[in-house]
């Protein structure tokens, strides 16, 4: 997977092939830790911007895809990949916007013409099918079974047919796929004044699961009551 940054603080232009291990070296003062902490940022923003985009039918016109009460059936050709590069532009889009904020830019003028690009992920995104196929994964606490069948793809919400819930098959789906493609980055900063933002990503990685956490009990105990 590579990302291509443009006009990135004092970075014109430069791309970065992403590996399981990522080093980035350079001088003093030449926007490493941009480089760094937007990667974060952009896998950050890959979970977040799911259901706007894939809960919109506009975003997932021309993909082939039928839905039963329980079974979304999608097929793996090149409108899929195209859907998944339209999310990977609008996230991108999404989490440039939020640069100022991000970086605690008060001037807000240093990121004004940054642009970021994500590419060459449809092999990664074969890996992730590969791997999923015969798992149980779990939405909000809710078990999916996913299945690849040749090019058609099958998820099934286990518990939706018993429970009567609603779901958002597309946007649940998808997110089964983003997140292993994008995974958690874990960035370990070599100079002293990045922990402060290591520490605020953390921190705030820290509230997002423990807030996830209680949102999963709280179903569990409308679906369940007292049972459990």
């Amino acid at each position: 997977m590579k990302i291509e940054f443009s006009n990135l603080g004092a970075i014109k232009h430069t791309e970065l092939d992403l590996r399981p291990l990522t080093i980035i070296i350079g001088n003093n003062n030449s926007n490493k830790t941009y480089v760094a902490y937007s990667v974060y940022g952009l896998f950050d923003a890959s979970k977040r911007w799911m259901l706007s985009y894939y809960g919109n039918g506009e975003n997932c016109k021309g993909v082939t895809f039928t839905q039963e009460r329980d079974i979304l059936r999608i097929t793996l050709d090149s409108a899929f990949y195209q859907m998944l590069r339209g999310y990977c532009q609008y996230f991108t889009e999404e989490f440039r916007k939020d640069l100022p904020s991000f970086f605690q830019d008060a001037v807000t003028k240093v990121f004004q013409e940054t642009q970021y690009n994500i590419s060459g992920f449809e092999n990664e995104v074969k890996r992730v099918l590969s791997e999923l196929s015969g798992q149980l994964r779990y939405i909000d606490g809710f078990p999916y079974n996913i299945e690849i069948q040749e090019t058609t793809l099958i998820a099934q919400h286990q518990t939706l047919q018993n429970e009567g819930l609603d779901w958002t098959p597309m946007a649940d789906v998808m997110e089964i796929i983003t997140r292993p493609l994008f995974g958690e980055p874990f960035i370990l900063p070599a100079e002293r004044n990045s922990l402060i933002l290591t520490y605020r990503l953390y921190r705030d990685s820290r509230e997002r699961i423990w807030r996830d956490a209680f949102a999963k009990n709280e179903r569990r105990t409308e679906l369940y009551g007292d049972a459990l």
